[in-house]
């Protein structure tokens, strides 16, 4: 894959494109693990997720730290301001074409991933999708 805010063009598992998850954080210590947890545990995982944190006072950047520590998928980017300021700069850093987004609190179904981007597959007509 390229440096950050390059875009991949190598096929990644299973001859699919990289997908980088973004989604941004504040404040989410008790629920980030869970999150990250379901993202990671899916039918298919994100190549990289990358975690914009807007400033939390808890303990959410600790957890993030260590989670990147452990798994070289995790990124995570302090990107102090609101929502916007934490998308805008993880799409900045992500290394795939192909971006999915989350919100932070929640859990992921298994197959989320895998459902919300096969309409970039191998048919390619798609250029977004919900």
């Amino acid at each position: 894959m390229g440096e950050p805010g390059q875009a991949a063009r190598e096929p990644g598992p299973a001859g699919r494109d990289p997908v980088t998850l973004i989604v941004t954080v504040r404040n989410e210590e008790a629920s980030i693990d869970a999150l990250l947890d379901s993202l990671l545990a899916g039918s298919r995982a994100p190549d990289e997720i990358v975690v914009a944190d807007g400033g939390s006072t808890d303990r959410t950047a600790e957890r993030l730290r260590a989670r990147a520590g452990a798994d070289a998928r995790v990124r995570f980017l302090s990107a102090p301001g609101n929502r916007s300021v934490g998308r805008n700069a993880a799409v900045r850093a992500a290394r795939s074409a192909l971006i999915a987004c989350t919100d932070a609190g929640v859990q992921v179904e298994p197959t989320w991933l895998e459902r919300i981007t096969a309409p970039f597959g191998a048919d390619g007509g798609a250029d977004g999708s919900a």
